[in-house]
């Protein structure tokens, strides 16, 4: 019997990558990335804003809504599986 997990894919926001993240990752409009503060639509929740050092995950290769973690948050719920 396979061993399966749910789909899901993150990245850190690093106050370089906004672009990558809203554009390539997400697809997601980009409203603000100040380097600091990245602030994007983030479907029916409207403008989300992301703190430097944050994580922005996925759980669909198309998703419809992001979940923003904190890095401790991520750190305690999340395991990264290796590449």
């Amino acid at each position: 019997m396979p061993s399966v997990i749910n789909y899901r894919e993150s990245h850190q926001y690093d106050g370089t990558n906004g672009t990558f993240i809203c554009g390539t990752f997400a697809n997601v409009p980009l409203v603000l990335d100040t380097g600091t503060v990245l602030t994007f639509v983030n479907g029916e929740n409207g403008n989300v804003t992301v703190n430097n050092g944050d994580w922005v995950l996925k759980d669909h290769p198309f998703p419809s809504e992001l979940t923003i973690r904190t890095n401790a948050a991520y750190i305690s719920q999340f395991t990264e599986l290796p590449a």
